[in-house]
C-alpha cells in the first residue's frame, strides 16, 4: 500500500476496510467528511477529522494519498430573438474542468430552413502546461492581421488602433456565429526554450458564387437569408495547413514567423482559377522605454507583398500612435483583418493614420486624421480612388459623466457606396459633422443621456443637411431595466444621415441610422428572473414627414422579442 497509496477521493467503503489497525467507526468519518465536502483537497484536511486516532493520523499518510479532481464548471445558454419576420435561436454550451474544456453552439439565423442551420464544437486540452491540444472549430490570431487577424470590426479610434501594439499570438476556440471565421480541424500549440509553436490542419465549409467550377466570390456573413444563399450553402471545402513560431525576446519584444498552405475543393476538385496558394508573414514588436515599434509585412503565391507598421508612444498623460499600412491590389490572407479604411476580404490600399490622446485633470482631447488611396484603381479607365479624414474631440468629466465635443471632416472621391468601391467619378463627397453628448447620472438607478447632431455634406455642386436631437432616459434595477428614447431627425439625404444611440435588444449593434425627417419613440423593457432567464421587449414607432405634401405618414411600427436564458 505504501507502494500504491489508495485514493481517498475514489476509495469505497470496501477500500477502506481492507486497510490495516483502521477502525470501522473511523471508516465511516471519513466517508462521512467526504461527503460533507465534495472531496478532500488534502491530506490534512484528513488527519484532522475529529475522532480519528493518533495511530490513523500517522498511518494514512503512508498508504493513502488525496487526487484532487476540481469541481465541474458548466454554462449553458438559450436565446431566441424575434425582431422581424423570422426567428434567430441560439444555444450555448462550454464545460471546464482542470485542464479540459469543451463546448458546442447551435444556431439557427432568421429564414433558414433548419433548426440546426450552423452547428460548431470544440474540445481542448493542455498536458504539462505546455502543450495545448483543440479538436473542432477553434480561432488563429496571429500578429497584426494581414493573414490571421481579429474578427472585429475597423474602428478609427485612439481605443481601437492602439490595440495593434499587442500581436495575435495564440489559438482560441471559436465560439461565434460568424462560420467565415472558424477553422475546422485540429491545432497544437507547444512551448519549449526555442519559442511557441502551432501546427494546425482544418478543413473548413465556405460559402461560394461558382460558374461551373471556377469561384466568383466568396459570402463571408454566414446569412443565409434568400433563395440563392442558401444555394450556396457550404458549397466549398478550404483545406489549410499553418505551422507558427514566435518567441518573446527579453521581455522587451517578440517575433514571429507564420507560412500556411490551401487548397479549395469544389466537388472532389480544385477550381480552375484557383490554384492553391502558400501564404508567409514574419511581426516583430520591441519597446524601447515609453515607445513601441510594431510591424508586420506578409505575401503569398502570385502576389506582392503587403505591410503594416508603426509606433506607440506613452507619456504620463499623453497617448500618440502613428502607423503606416501598404496593402497591394487584391492582397487576400485566409482570414484577413488588419487596420483599414476599405470594408472587404480583397485589400487595396496605401494609408497612413495618426492619433494623439492629451489628457488635463478633467479635461481629455483627442484627435486622429487618416489619409488614404487606392492602391490600384478597380478600373483602369480611372484614377484610384482617395480620400481623408480628420477627428478632433473634447471631453469634460463632470463629476463621474462626460460632456463631449466631436468634429469630423472626411472627403473622399465619389464612389456609389461609402464603403464598397463601385463605380468611379471625378466628384468629391465632403462630409462634415459635429456632435455633442451628455451623460448624467441621476440617481443609482436612473441615467439620462442626450446627443445633438449637424450633418453638412458637399457633392460637387449639391449641398445636403442633417439634424438631429436625441434623448433617452434609462432605470437600472436589480431585476428590471427600461429605457425610453425620444429623436427627431431633419435630413436632406442618406447621405446626410444621423446616427444617435439606439434602443438596443442585447448584442445588436450600438447606433441606428435616421433619415429623412420626421420622429421615433422607442421603449425597451429587460426583466431578469432568479433562474438567470432574461426577457427583452422592445417597440419603436417612427413617425415621417412628407416635404411635397405637407402631411405626416402613417406611423410605421416595428418591435422585437429576446429571450436569454444562463445557467
Amino acid at each position: 500500500m505504501v507502494q500504491r497509496p489508495l485514493d481517498l477521493n475514489r476509495a469505497t467503503r470496501n477500500d477502506l476496510e481492507i486497510i490495516p489497525l483502521l477502525a470501522a467507526e473511523e471508516t465511516s468519518l471519513i466517508l462521512h467528511a467526504r461527503k460533507r465536502l465534495g472531496s478532500f483537497s488534502s491530506m490534512e484536511q484528513i488527519t484532522s477529522i475529529p475522532g480519528l486516532s493518533s495511530l490513523t493520523v500517522l498511518l494514512l499518510p503512508m498508504i493513502t494519498t488525496v487526487k484532487f479532481f476540481p469541481p465541474l464548471k458548466m454554462k449553458l445558454r438559450s436565446r431566441w430573438v424575434s425582431s422581424g419576420e423570422d426567428v434567430r435561436m441560439l444555444t450555448q454550451a462550454t464545460f471546464t474542468q482542470s485542464s479540459i474544456s469543451g463546448g458546442f453552439l447551435l444556431e439557427r439565423d432568421p429564414n433558414e430552413p433548419s433548426l440546426g442551420d450552423y452547428v460548431s464544437a470544440f474540445f481542448s486540452t493542455t498536458r504539462k502546461n505546455n502543450t495545448r491540444i483543440i479538436f473542432g472549430d477553434y480561432q488563429i490570431i496571429h500578429g497584426y492581421g494581414l493573414l490571421f487577424g481579429r474578427s472585429a470590426r475597423t474602428i478609427k479610434g485612439q481605443s481601437s488602433i492602439s490595440r495593434l501594439t499587442k500581436p495575435g499570438k495564440r489559438i482560441k476556440p471559436y465560439r461565434s456565429a460568424m462560420e467565415y471565421w472558424t477553422l475546422r480541424g485540429m491545432a497544437v500549440e507547444h512551448t519549449n526554450s526555442i519559442g511557441r509553436w502551432l501546427f494546425s490542419l482544418s478543413f473548413s465549409p465556405k460559402d461560394a458564387t461558382l460558374d461551373s467550377n471556377r469561384v466568383i466570390s466568396f459570402a463571408t456573413s454566414g446569412l443565409h437569408q434568400t433563395e440563392n444563399s442558401l444555394s450556396r450553402k457550404h458549397n466549398l471545402r478550404e483545406d489549410l495547413a499553418i505551422v507558427s513560431w514566435g518567441k518573446e525576446i527579453n521581455d522587451v519584444g517578440e517575433i514571429g514567423v507564420l507560412i500556411a498552405r490551401d487548397r479549395l475543393i469544389v466537388n472532389g476538385v480544385s477550381p480552375v482559377n484557383r490554384d492553391p496558394k502558400s501564404y508567409g508573414s514574419i511581426y516583430g514588436r520591441t519597446m524601447l522605454s515609453n515607445l513601441t515599434l510594431f510591424g508586420e509585412v506578409a505575401s503569398y503565391t502570385g502576389g506582392k507583398p503587403s505591410a503594416i507598421g508603426g509606433y506607440v508612444l506613452t507619456e504620463n498623460n499623453l497617448r500618440w500612435v502613428a502607423t503606416v499600412r501598404y496593402y497591394t491590389q487584391g492582397f487576400q490572407g485566409p482570414r484577413s483583418q488588419p487596420f483599414r479604411e476599405w470594408s472587404s476580404h480583397k485589400l487595396n490600399e496605401i494609408g497612413f493614420y495618426q492619433a494623439l490622446s492629451i489628457k488635463m485633470g478633467r479635461h481629455r482631447v483627442q484627435t486622429y486624421g487618416d489619409i488614404y488611396r487606392q492602391n490600384a484603381s478597380a478600373n483602369p479607365s480611372v484614377k484610384p480612388i482617395k480620400g481623408y479624414e480628420t477627428v478632433a474631440i473634447w471631453s469634460y468629466k463632470w463629476q463621474k459623466d462626460p460632456i463631449t465635443f466631436r468634429w469630423k471632416r472626411e472627403e473622399k472621391t465619389v464612389e456609389n457606396d461609402i464603403t464598397y468601391v463601385k463605380t468611379l467619378l471625378d466628384e468629391v463627397l465632403s462630409r462634415n459633422s459635429f456632435r455633442f453628448q451628455l451623460v448624467r447620472t441621476l440617481s443609482s438607478h436612473f441615467r439620462f443621456q442626450l446627443q445633438g447632431d449637424y450633418t453638412y455634406i458637399s457633392e460637387g455642386d449639391s449641398t445636403d443637411f442633417g439634424y438631429g436631437l436625441s434623448t433617452k432616459i434609462l432605470y437600472y434595477g436589480k431585476q428590471y431595466h427600461f429605457s425610453a428614447n425620444w429623436v427627431g431627425f431633419v435630413v436632406d439625404d442618406f447621405k446626410s444621415r444621423i446616427y444617435v444611440w439606439d434602443v438596443n435588444l442585447p448584442g445588436e449593434l450600438r447606433s441606428k441610422a435616421f433619415f429623412p425627417t420626421g420622429q421615433s419613440v422607442a421603449f425597451l423593457f429587460r426583466v431578469k428572473t432568479i433562474t438567470n432567464a432574461t426577457i427583452s421587449a422592445r417597440i419603436r414607432s417612427t413617425w415621417e414627414f412628407s416635404r411635397y405634401t405637407g402631411k405626416w405618414y402613417k406611423s410605421d411600427v416595428v418591435g422585437g422579442f429576446q429571450m436569454d436564458i444562463a445557467l
